[in-house]
């Protein structure tokens, strides 16, 4: 039988989820981080950018870069947008909806 603290406890955790689902619309934005290499020359500029990343089964996704955006280099050091070039192999952590990935962060290999 459920004791009081269990039935409080379950509910937090209940409007917790809700609220969690709520602010992410329908439910289906996801975290990932991919690993793969970088399929394109990037496009950079003003703070932005985008590149394609052939992850490790072979699937295209386009990764978009904002202001916010860490790029490191493989030895940890602060990179940029122009950085990035073809056939580098990276790590990319950030919001993902279907095969477009809003990058938070860029980590060389």
């Amino acid at each position: 039988m459920a004791t009081p603290r269990d039935t409080v406890q379950n509910t937090l955790i209940a409007l917790l989820l809700a609220s969690l689902l709520a602010a992410c619309g329908d439910g289906v934005v996801f975290f990932s981080v991919s690993l793969g290499i970088v399929a394109n020359e990037p496009i950079c500029g003003n703070g932005n950018g985008r590149f394609d990343l052939r992850d490790q089964q072979g699937l295209i996704l386009v990764v978009l870069i904002d202001s916010n955006t860490r790029i490191l280099a493989a030895n940890g050091s602060a990179a940029q947008c122009t950085d990035i070039a073809p056939g580098a192999q990276v790590q990319v952590g950030g919001r993902r909806e279907a095969t477009t990935i809003s990058a938070q962060s860029v980590q060389f290999l």
